[in-house]
C-alpha cells in the first residue's frame, strides 16, 4: 500500500506530511546559521550545495539582523529561487546569474534549515 501506513491488520494510517518548523526568534536564528556558516569548510569537490536568490538573503539578513542590529520586523517571506531558474528548465539556473550577485551558496544543512524555516 503506497498512500498509508498499515496498523495491524484492521485499518491504514495516512502518511502525515513533515510537520513545518516554526522559525526560532531572529537572534537565534543568526546565531544559529553564523555558527554553521563559520563551520562550514570551503566549497568541497563532489558535494552537494544549493542556491537562494540574493535578494531574499538580504531580507533575512534584515530581519534576524544579521550585520547589525535588526532593521525590519517584516519576516523574509518564502524561500523564492524562480528569478534564478530558466524558464522552462527550472532544474537549471540562468546562464546570466552570477554567484555574490544574483545568489549565494549554501551546505545542505544550512539551507535545509533555513528553508524548513520559510518553506
Amino acid at each position: 500500500m503506497t498512500d498509508g501506513v498499515r496498523v495491524g491488520d484492521l485499518h491504514t494510517v495516512p502518511k502525515l506530511p513533515k510537520p513545518r518548523l516554526l522559525p526560532p526568534p531572529p537572534s537565534e536564528q543568526k546565531h544559529i546559521i553564523l555558527t554553521l556558516l563559520t563551520d562550514e569548510p570551503l566549497c568541497v569537490v563532489g558535494e552537494v550545495y544549493y542556491v537562494s536568490s540574493k535578494a531574499w538573503w538580504h531580507r533575512w539578513k534584515a530581519y534576524v539582523g544579521y550585520n547589525c542590529e535588526r532593521s525590519t520586523t517584516c519576516m523574509p517571506g518564502m524561500v523564492d529561487n524562480v528569478e534564478l531558474l530558466q524558464q522552462g528548465n527550472p532544474a537549471l539556473l540562468r546562464r546570466d546569474v552570477l554567484e555574490g550577485v544574483d545568489y549565494v551558496i549554501f551546505d545542505k544543512t544550512t539551507f535545509s534549515l533555513v528553508y524548513d524555516w520559510y518553506l
